[in-house]
C-alpha cells in the first residue's frame, strides 16, 4: 500500500492518473487518485495564473518603455525645431542687413551722380547772377539729398528692427526712367520711387507714430509732384459676394430643373450633386424625361447601379450627343462621389437636354 501511494505521488500527468482511477475498483485508491489528480490541476492552474501575471507585467514594462522612448524621441524633435527656428531667424536677420546695406550703397550712388550733374550744371551758369543762383540750388538740392538720404536710413533701419519684416522686393522701372522698389510684409507693403528729387513713397499705409511708416509719409510730402499714378484694378474691385452669389445661384437653377423633370419618378429625390446620384437612377429618370422611347424606366433597379449608368451615359450620348464626362467604374466604386464631377456632367446634361426642351416648345412657322 506504501509503494502504490509513493507512486501516486509521483505521477505528475494527470491523464495517467485518470487511466488509474478508470481501472482500480478500489474505494481508498479511487479516493487517493482524486486528490491527486486535483493537486496536479491546481498547481498546473496556479502555473498558468503564474505565468498570465508574469507576461502582463512584461506588457506593462513594454509599454513603460515604448512611451518613455516616445517621450524621449518628442523631446529632441522639439529641441531640432527649436534649432531650426533658430537658425531660420539668424538668417533672416542677416537678409535684413544686407538689404539695409544695399539700400544704402545705392542711395550713395545715387546722391554722387545727381552731385556731379549739379556741378555741371554750375560749370556751364551764365553771368553772375546766374552763377550765384545755380550755386545756391546746388546747396539747397545737395541739404535735401542729405535730408532725404537720412531719413531713408532710418526708415530701412526700423524696417529691418521689425521681426514681422518678411524680405520681398522688386525692382520695377517706369517709362519715365524712375526704379521702383517695392517691400512687401507680412503686415504692410509700401513702395518707393528712386527719381530726380530723391525717394519718395507712393503708396501711403495707415497713419503711425513711428517707425518705417512715418518715416515712409514724410517721402510721400517732400515730393508728392513725382508720384506715380495707378488704375484701380477693377477685377479685383468685383466683390467676392457677387461671385459667390452668382455661383449659388447657377447651382440652384441647374437643381431646380433636374427636380422639376424628374418629379413624376417616386422613390426619387435629389437635394445635392453627390449621393442623390449614387445609384444611377436620377441620371435615368432625367433622360428618360426627354426620351421615354429610349428604354423602359419601370424594369430599373438601385441594387444595379453598374448598368444604370452605363445606360443612362450611352443614351445621352446616343440620344443628346453629350459627352460622357463621369466613368461608369468610378461611379460605381464610390458610394458618396464627388459632387463637383456630378455637377460638371449634370451641367453638360442641363444645357443639352434645356435647349431641347426650348426647341420642343417653340411654335412651328
Amino acid at each position: 500500500m506504501t509503494d502504490t501511494v509513493t507512486d501516486i505521488n509521483s505521477i505528475e500527468d494527470d491523464d495517467v492518473l485518470q487511466k488509474m482511477l478508470n481501472k482500480t475498483d478500489d474505494f481508498d485508491e479511487r479516493k487517493k487518485l482524486r486528490s491527486r489528480i486535483r493537486e496536479i490541476r491546481d498547481k498546473k492552474r496556479d502555473e498558468r495564473e503564474a505565468d498570465t501575471k508574469k507576461r502582463d507585467l512584461g506588457r506593462q514594462d513594454e509599454i513603460k518603455r515604448r512611451a518613455q522612448l516616445a517621450d524621449e524621441e518628442k523631446k529632441a524633435r522639439l529641441k531640432k525645431f527649436e534649432e531650426m527656428a533658430k537658425t531660420h531667424k539668424d538668417e533672416s536677420l542677416v537678409q535684413k542687413t544686407d538689404f539695409v546695406k544695399r539700400k544704402a550703397m545705392e542711395d550713395e550712388a545715387a546722391k554722387q551722380r545727381k552731385l556731379k550733374a549739379f556741378e555741371e550744371e554750375a560749370k556751364h551758369s551764365r553771368g553772375g547772377e546766374i552763377g550765384k543762383f545755380s550755386e545756391d540750388v546746388q546747396k539747397m538740392k545737395k541739404e535735401q539729398a542729405d535730408k532725404a538720404k537720412a531719413t531713408q536710413l532710418q526708415a530701412f533701419e526700423n524696417i529691418a528692427k521689425d521681426e514681422a519684416f518678411e524680405k520681398t522686393i522688386k525692382d520695377v522701372t517706369a517709362d519715365d526712367g524712375r526704379t521702383t522698389t517695392v517691400l512687401k510684409t507680412s503686415s504692410k507693403t509700401t513702395s518707393s520711387t528712386t527719381g530726380f528729387g530723391g525717394t519718395q513713397f507712393t503708396k501711403k499705409p495707415p497713419a503711425k507714430p513711428q517707425g518705417a511708416r512715418g518715416a515712409m509719409a514724410a517721402f510721400k510730402q517732400m515730393d508728392s509732384q513725382n508720384a506715380p499714378k495707378t488704375k484701380p484694378n477693377m477685377l479685383m474691385a468685383l466683390p467676392l459676394t457677387a461671385i459667390r452669389r452668382n455661383a449659388n445661384s447657377i447651382k440652384q437653377e441647374i437643381l431646380s430643373f433636374v427636380q422639376a423633370n424628374i418629379r413624376e419618378y417616386e422613390n426619387i429625390e435629389v437635394k445635392n450633386f453627390s449621393s442623390a446620384w449614387n445609384d444611377g437612377m436620377a441620371f435615368c429618370a432625367l433622360i428618360h424625361h426627354f426620351f421615354p422611347n429610349a428604354f423602359d424606366y419601370s424594369k430599373l433597379e438601385p441594387k444595379n447601379r453598374r448598368y444604370n449608368f452605363t445606360l443612362a451615359f450611352d443614351t445621352a450620348e446616343k440620344e443628346a450627343d453629350i459627352a460622357p464626362l463621369l466613368d461608369v467604374e468610378d461611379m460605381v466604386r464610390m458610394l458618396k462621389p464627388d459632387w463637383k464631377c456630378v455637377f460638371t456632367y449634370v451641367q453638360s446634361l442641363y444645357r443639352g437636354l434645356r435647349n431641347r426642351e426650348v426647341n420642343m416648345h417653340k411654335p412651328e412657322q
